[in-house]
């Protein structure tokens, strides 16, 4: 007898439940996956009475992530738990909603067994009709009716060729509600924020004509069309068919693949600046096209599986050539790389999710949403400061353009003024009604503009050498201080002629031997000094050197011109070191010079490694100051 009461109940449904989730709060979701058991299918498909039974019903295993996820799995899968209500029967809350938080899963078969025996049967899924008493929702949502102390066991059987993902929760209605209240608020500013942007750019697009602007406005639309597949929107609004949801997520995410992918190359202009970096990408639009014929020819569980791999590997070519780019000094890349490290962010925090490495979260459950907003925005800032600094870049050609021929009309009438001398004074010192002391006064004359036009010639030479990156500095040993008695000598007569005091201060303690190149110097300090003289009435004129720093075989060098002369404005000092302009287009009229002397002095200090700067006020002096560091010679 007791042998035939065991094979009996081995024949009967399994009555022992493990699993059981207990509903104890009628205002917040309760998620399932943890609690769940499951069972794999290994051959034809089972009945519930299969599972519910004995071997299948002892073979059930727990499930041990936070959420299940697992991955590109076809296998078909049993799930099984139990549903108690715990609220106390003066609560009466009865009804409440079971969602499966991942939309896109192919085909449910859920098993609600009452306790008293009864089955009722729900067939799901984004490739099935909408079930009825199903709620239209984006999302699979089932009403579940479970009254205070009441069980249910629920068996759920779950084959999908789409990410294996359940994500499963109960809820009250009214939390329910809540929560779709804020997720329809959360994607409504989310694609608004999508389509403004698409917007934007295509009407930046109509005056800019830049193809740049066609893959950005392309990349917008895929990326929404790609967040409404993967969300449930498509599914619930626009799809055509059954069969659509397995063409249309393949599809949607090679759009995305392929129109960052010409974006980036056109954005950074890769073909230009590294072509090794541009073949890389065309090696990711060779794998987006595989991607393309494998959506709309292949079964979802080939093409969705290699387009999510492509994917990974185009996010890493990106951030390739945005490093790449960044290195030769591409100004997009800096923003580029911003944009696509935050969204890689959120593709991070959403796969955490879904293995249950984290728990659910506001930034996990949005992660992807965030992302992608984030770099759409940052993408699109990066591509409109890019075409204004390309702007700026053509004005200042132009500006650069027109000032160089300002400057060739300065410079024809400079070089004419000289040469004119030189030959009027040659012909009069070739007359023979000339005696001596006449002669040798032209033949002064001719030695002073011979002078004046050599000295101009020099620093047209010298301006266009730097410019053309041809000047090299040479590197020997000298004494700072012969540099600066050179100059002094230099101006000390002509100070002296114009009642004017020229000091040279060299360091308390003497200034060092230096490695570095002592005539490049001096010719900073000549055309300092040369100005500080030219522009300056009455009072003095100062040089001045001062050690700011030594460090081992190092030592910096703060070389200062200052002078009481007539000052300038704001305005002038801005325009001061820039090549073909002046302070003042009268100096020129007024104290002679080409105008030319302080951008060649800013030129060579930036050669030499340093930065020149002036203090001025207008009508109360200037001192111009530099700062070099030198190698001490042994």
């Amino acid at each position: 007898m007791r042998s035939l009461a065991v094979l009996l109940l081995c024949c009967l449904p399994s009555a022992v439940f493990a699993a059981t989730a207990s509903l104890t709060d009628d205002t917040a979701e309760l998620l399932l996956d943890g609690s769940l058991e499951y069972y794999e299918e290994s051959g034809p498909a089972l009945t519930l009475e299969q599972v519910r039974a004995a071997p299948i019903a002892d073979e059930f295993k727990p499930v041990m992530q936070t959420i299940v996820n697992r991955g590109f799995d076809i296998t078909s899968v049993w799930y099984r738990i139990a549903l108690r209500n715990e609220l106390p029967l003066e609560r009466k809350v009865n009804n409440w909603i079971l969602e499966f938080g991942y939309p896109l899963i192919d085909a449910i078969d859920l098993y609600w067994v009452r306790s008293n025996g009864a089955v009722e049967t729900t067939h799901a899924g984004d490739r099935r009709e909408l079930a009825p008493g199903q709620i239209d929702h984006r999302k699979m949502v089932l009403p579940l009716q479970l009254a205070p102390g009441e069980s249910v066991q629920l068996f759920l059987r779950v084959q999908t060729e789409s990410t294996h993902l359940l994500n499963l929760r109960v809820q009250p209605p009214s939390a329910f509600v809540v929560k779709t209240g804020f997720e329809n608020l959360w994607f409504g500013i989310y694609f608004g924020l999508m389509l403004g942007l698409a917007l934007y750019n295509f009407f930046i697009l109509l005056s800019v004509r830049d193809a740049a602007y066609v893959y950005h406005v392309l990349y917008i639309l895929s990326m929404a069309a790609l967040q409404l597949d993967l969300h449930g929107f498509s599914r619930q609004y626009l799809w055509a068919g059954p069969d659509w949801p397995n063409v249309s997520m393949p599809g949607t995410v090679a759009g995305a693949i392929l129109f960052s992918l010409l974006f980036t190359r056109s954005l950074l202009e890769t073909r230009r600046h590294s072509l090794p970096l541009h073949r890389l990408l065309d090696v990711g639009l060779g794998l987006t096209a595989i991607c393309f014929v494998l959506a709309f020819f292949a079964p979802y569980s080939v093409s969705m599986p290699f387009n999510t791999i492509v994917s990974a590997l185009v996010v890493v070519m990106l951030l390739t050539a945005g490093v790449g780019m960044l290195r030769k000094g591409v100004r997009a890349a800096r923003l580029y790389l911003v944009a696509w490290s935050v969204y890689l962010v959120g593709i991070i925090l959403r796969a955490l999710e879904g293995t249950g490495v984290i728990a659910p979260n506001l930034l996990s459950e949005y992660g992807t949403q965030f992302g992608s907003a984030t770099v759409v925005t940052l993408l699109s800032l990066a591509l409109a400061d890019r075409i204004n600094h390309e702007r700026e870049q053509r004005a200042s050609a132009q500006a650069s353009t027109s000032a160089k021929s300002e400057f060739l009309a300065k410079m024809s009438h400079e070089l004419r003024t000289p040469m004119n001398a030189i030959i009027g004074f040659t012909q009069l010192a070739l007359r023979g009604d000339s005696d001596e002391a006449k002669r040798l006064t032209h033949l002064r004359y001719i030695q002073t503009a011979s002078r004046s036009l050599l000295h101009l010639i020099n620093d047209i030479l010298d301006l266009s050498k730097i410019e053309a990156g041809k000047l090299t500095l040479e590197s020997s040993r000298f004494e700072v201080a012969t540099v600066l008695t050179k100059v002094s000598d230099l101006f000390s007569m002509q100070a002296a002629t114009r009642e004017l005091q020229l000091h040279v201060l060299p360091l308390a303690h003497g200034t060092p031997a230096v490695i570095g190149d002592a005539l490049r110097l001096e010719q900073v300090l000549v055309n300092l000094v040369g100005n500080a003289l030219k522009f300056t009435e009455s009072g003095e004129v100062e040089l001045r050197v001062e050690e700011t720093a030594r460090e081992h075989d190092r030592v910096s060098l703060q070389f200062s011109v200052r002078d009481t002369g007539i000052g300038l404005t704001p305005e002038q000092q801005g325009r001061l070191f820039l090549p073909f302009a002046q302070a003042d287009s009268s100096t020129t009229r007024r104290y002679g010079g080409s105008g030319l002397g302080l951008a060649i002095c800013r030129q060579l200090v930036e050669i030499m490694g340093g930065a020149i700067g002036v203090e001025s006020s207008l009508g109360h002096g200037s001192r111009f100051y530099f700062t070099l560091t030198f190698s001490v010679a042994e």
